[in-house]
């Protein structure tokens, strides 16, 4: 044997197939394993990258308007937040009918 099964770790039977096969017949196999290759990149890497384009470009447009709408109501938000009267001391208080502790309610 040569040193391609111990190399690649292939079993006995197909090195002494690949050891008895003409060089042509090896040009063969090995463009046809390229071409499977190939082929098998474009149909499973390829193509689905190209088909999502579209959809990820329309979402891509649609999330752009929800983050600029967000932002918008944020500034709206924040200017009144500022323009909002200040609450006046007696607000801020609880009334003192109001129970502030649960157990405290149950009490009464």
């Amino acid at each position: 044997m040569n040193g391609l099964s111990e190399r690649f770790l292939l079993p006995p039977a197909l090195t002494a197939t690949w050891d008895r096969a003409s060089a042509r017949e090896r040009r063969m196999i090995v463009t046809g394993a390229i071409v499977g290759v190939v082929v098998l990149m474009w149909a499973f890497v390829w193509r689905p990258i190209v088909a999502d384009i579209g959809p990820t470009r329309d979402a891509l447009v649609q999330e752009q308007a929800r983050l600029a709408m967000a932002r918008s109501e944020v500034n709206e938000m924040a200017s009144l937040a500022k323009e909002a009267p200040a609450p006046a001391p007696a607000e801020l208080r609880a009334p003192s009918s109001a129970c502030s502790v649960r157990a405290d309610c149950a009490a009464r």
